[in-house]
């Protein structure tokens, strides 16, 4: 049973987690019951602010303020000052700005 979805009432979640659910970063015998509900309920979250950190010798970061778009910044490594390097629409994994968006974009600004 759907409750929130009955009653149309929204769910917060603070801090959930959410990505590594989405990702199967959870082991498949770990909270076996509890896995197979959220996989199904989280695709359906929208998440209304969202910020992760990368750190390394590119650091940065990826954040969204509902209804705006995914925007990864570049922090400057001598003044810590972010800067704006790519911005989309569509949801931007963790995976994608690690691998892909950051090597590409880090510094041409």
């Amino acid at each position: 049973d759907d409750t929130a979805k009955d009653t149309k009432r929204p769910i917060i979640v603070v801090n959930g987690e959410l990505d590594r659910i989405r990702t199967g970063y959870y082991p498949p015998f770990w909270a076996r019951t509890e896995m197979q509900y959220l996989k199904t309920v989280v695709p359906r979250f929208t998440q209304a602010y969202y910020i992760h950190n990368f750190k390394g010798s590119k650091p940065a970061a990826l954040f969204r303020a509902y209804p705006g778009p995914w925007q990864l910044y570049q922090r400057d490594l001598r003044t810590g000052e972010m800067t704006l390097m790519y911005e989309q629409e569509a949801t931007i994994t963790l995976s994608e700005a690690a691998l892909n968006l950051i090597p590409q974009y880090w510094g041409r600004q």
